[in-house]
């Protein structure tokens, strides 16, 4: 059995802490860089005596603040030990909300919005607490569970119906979502448009995240390709959006090492899988797992949430 010393863990924690902030300042110097013209090298830094470190980290916590709540940036700056913890916390994953149509091939991405609004109302009774993605990402890198009882709701692809049906029962109901957007599908038929992104994006209901340009199987891509698929992605959505984009989801949940590498260095704070389970392991947030809630709806559906938490 693997021994790992105290100084190790410490070790472990100091690093750790060091890729998420500065992940952030990578975030910050780039963004800043791409909405000014301004050169930025191949690390993602730029050279300006008018931008310090201090003022950048204060525009990447803002950023942070922003996107959820001073939760967030409390979390970030007060990590534990990390690498014998772990976090139990359901991660319901939604593609559809809509009625199946008649020429479908895969009736099991939809959900009817009836039973949909049955489940939100089973969260609700419950005492769920909603809370986004990229906030759960860094209590699974703490390793340390949330005080209440914690569910997050993510939605792929980015459909048109996730605003019809479920951005306004999100809302009736006082619930957030992170939704993962295919960035090459928006504006297109049947997906959601830019502006309506956008709105979303302020509401304090819904929390964006990336799910590739194209959705492609990314473990049949080279280097370059998953970067532009995984970094460019973030990039382009941080454009449209004007703040940081903190989560990734895997197209079909596929993957390699190359693709855990690029998406850790792209300064994500974790990625979303398609790996069943609730218990999320702190040294691990590049493989966070998720449930498929399927049509269950009522009792059925409670007792399944309790069972599977």
């Amino acid at each position: 059995m693997l021994v790992i010393t105290r100084s190790a863990k410490i070790l472990a924690l100091k690093l750790t802490i060091f890729i998420i902030v500065a992940s952030g300042l990578l975030w910050s110097a780039d963004y800043y860089a791409r909405t000014r013209n301004i050169d930025v090298i191949e690390s993602g830094a730029f050279l300006s005596s008018a931008t310090s470190t201090q003022e950048m980290a204060a525009q990447t916590m803002a950023g942070i603040e922003a996107v959820n709540s001073p939760d967030l940036s409390l979390a970030l700056a007060s990590s534990s030990d990390l690498h014998d913890q772990s976090l139990t916390a359901p991660i319901l994953m939604y593609h559809y909300i809509s009625a199946p149509t008649a020429i479908t091939s895969l009736p099991g991405l939809y959900l009817d919005p009836v039973i949909f609004e049955s489940q939100l109302q089973e969260i609700v009774k419950g005492g769920y607490e909603t809370v986004f993605m990229s906030r759960l990402a860094v209590e699974i890198r703490n390793g340390a569970d949330l005080k209440n009882k914690a569910i997050t709701l993510t939605f792929d692809d980015g459909y048109e119906d996730f605003y019809l049906n479920a951005y306004p029962l999100l809302k009736k109901y006082n619930l957030k979502g992170t939704l993962y957007i295919i960035v090459n599908a928006l504006d297109k038929p049947g997906y959601i448009t830019s502006e309506q992104l956008k709105e979303m994006a302020v509401s304090g209901h819904v929390e964006i995240g990336s799910h590739t340009y194209n959705h492609p199987d990314l473990r049949t891509k080279d280097k370059a390709a998953q970067y532009y698929e995984i970094k460019g992605s973030k990039d382009t959505l941080e454009d449209i959006l004007q703040k940081p984009v903190l989560t990734f989801a895997y197209p079909y949940g596929y993957h390699n090492d190359m693709t855990l590498k690029i998406t850790a260095e792209a300064g994500y704070l974790g990625a979303i899988s398609v790996i069943p389970g609730t218990k999320h392991e702190a040294d691990n947030p590049w493989l966070i797992t998720r449930l498929r809630p399927g049509n269950r709806s009522g009792e059925e559906f409670a007792k399944w949430l309790n069972f599977g938490k």
